[in-house]
């Protein structure tokens, strides 16, 4: 899944439509085996409604993967939701794991799709009410438990790998 591919970049506003279900990158989404979260050093993905809502779609559709990927002191780094490839086994993956930065990981534990920011309000809302079965005009009910499993199902794909990173940091403390 590339986001960037399934909208037209120099004319956003005919691909993206009021009702995010019915948008080509919504569409898009669909048709893949999963997303990557490509993390920059601010973890700004965690605080944008539209990756909220690739990422929302991500854990409410069970045959999605979500895999997180950076780059951090040169080299690229993975978290992946299963086994990257064949045969990798835990002991493998924890090790390959073991590299991505923890400072990002913490920045998710802490996301919350309600507060994500949008350049356009009515994005954030007809997104928000989208995501939990509502009129896309209404205001948006942010107490929705919807929201709430959305959050935790984000930070726990997140915390599973912190918490080894954190007790090898001696920082168990802060993984949760």
């Amino acid at each position: 899944w590339v986001c960037a591919y399934a909208n037209n970049q120099h004319q956003l506003g005919a691909d993206i439509t009021a009702d995010p279900k019915e948008s080509a990158f919504f569409k898009a989404m669909q048709l893949c085996e999963g997303v990557v979260v490509v993390l920059d050093r601010g973890a700004v993905v965690f605080t944008r409604i539209w990756c909220g809502f690739e990422q929302a779609t991500a854990v409410r559709h069970a045959k999605l993967l979500l895999d997180f990927a950076t780059v951090h002191g040169g080299m690229a780094h993975l978290l992946t939701e299963r086994f990257a490839y064949e045969n990798e086994g835990r002991q493998r993956k924890a090790a390959r794991e073991r590299g991505f930065p923890l400072e990002l990981m913490q920045k998710g534990y802490t996301l919350d799709i309600t507060k994500a920011e949008a350049s356009r309000e009515k994005d954030k809302r007809h997104i928000l009410n989208g995501i939990d079965g509502k009129d896309l005009e209404a205001e948006p009910d942010l107490a929705s438990s919807i929201f709430n499993r959305i959050n935790v199902a984000l930070r726990s794909r997140l915390a599973e790998a912190g918490i080894l990173r954190s007790a090898e940091a001696g920082r168990l403390d802060t993984a949760v």
